[in-house]
Formats: structure tokens, sequence, C-alpha cells
């Protein structure tokens, strides 16, 4: 394991992520593109079992525009001959034809939520973010200066971290939103 995953002793940030699910790691690298100082904190010190698992068109759009979409692509395909699926269908509703879509992407890629995460970590690890697990946040205030979140931590007790602001993606029971 890359052990910048999980060295917690440098906290400050210009911005501090809570939630390490795809919608963090995706803003985290966001942020890190444009320059920005990020500390990711996720409570899981492992993967996730997969909850979701597909990719759709316009998120792929939004990989290719950053050019992770062939890593998606390539281990997709490792899992299955055929990642490419060109409809979806939601709650027995009728289906979706990604065909209809102005895109390069007229499909859905299949492909777990745990390797997505893998893929997305390790493109925040190549940006600089840092990334703290085993972080879970009890507490958060703010004034003037900025933010400071309280951890309980996996290893080592409570923590403080420091940032001028913090964005939650932790899902809906967010200690931060």
């Amino acid at each position: 394991m890359d052990t910048r995953t999980t060295d917690a002793r440098s906290t400050d940030a210009e911005v501090i992520v809570v939630g390490g699910g795809p919608s963090g790691l995706t803003l985290a690298g966001e942020l890190a593109r444009a320059g920005v100082r990020v500390c990711l904190l996720e409570r899981r010190v492992t993967g996730v079992q997969s909850r979701a698992g597909t990719i759709l068109p316009r998120l792929l759009e939004l990989f290719d525009s950053r050019n992770l979409a062939e890593r998606f692509f390539g281990r997709a395909r490792l899992i299955r001959d055929n990642p490419y699926v060109p409809v979806h269908i939601w709650a027995g509703m009728k289906p979706v034809h990604w065909r209809n879509l102005d895109t390069r992407f007229p499909h859905r890629l299949i492909l777990p939520q745990n390797t997505t995460e893998e893929i997305l970590t390790q493109d925040c690890l190549d940006l600089g973010v840092q990334m703290v697990r085993g972080a879970t946040v009890t507490g958060l205030e703010q004034d003037e200066d900025g933010v400071r979140l309280t951890a309980e931590m996996a290893v080592g007790g409570e923590r403080t971290f420091s940032a001028r602001y913090v964005v939650g993606s932790d899902g809906g029971r967010s200690a931060v939103r």
C-alpha cells in the first residue's frame, strides 16, 4: 500500500474534502488540478465493497476530459470482454438508450465501485492530494480564518485538521454538511 494514503502527520490544507468515495475523490482531483492544496479525510481504512457497478456517459466524458477514461476502460476490459452497455433501466421504467445522447460514449461502463475508487485514488496521489484514511470526523468549527475538523483516528486517538474550506462528500449521514 502507498504510505501516502495513511500518513496523517501534515494536517493543513487549503481545502479538506471529507469522504473518499467517487464524489470526494473526483472533487479532490479537480481541486488539485487547479493548484489547490487538498487533504482528503476518509473513515474507511480499506476499500469499499461495491455499491455501484456502472459509470454513466456524462461521467465518462468528465474522465475523458481529464485523460482518465482509458484507465477506466482498460480496467473494465480486464473484468469483462464487453463492459459497454448501450441501455440503462431504472426501477422498471422504460430503458434509456444512450445512443440518443450527443456523446463519444453512447454506453454505460460496467465497473465495480471499488475499482473506480482505486483509479481515482491513484489519480489523487499522482496530483499530490494528501489522503488520510481512518479519520472519522466528529466535529467542525468555523471562524473568519477557516475551519477546524476534529476526527477520531482509527489509530492514534483524536486529531485536529485545519483548512480555509471544507467540503462534505461523506454521504447521507454527513458529519460535515
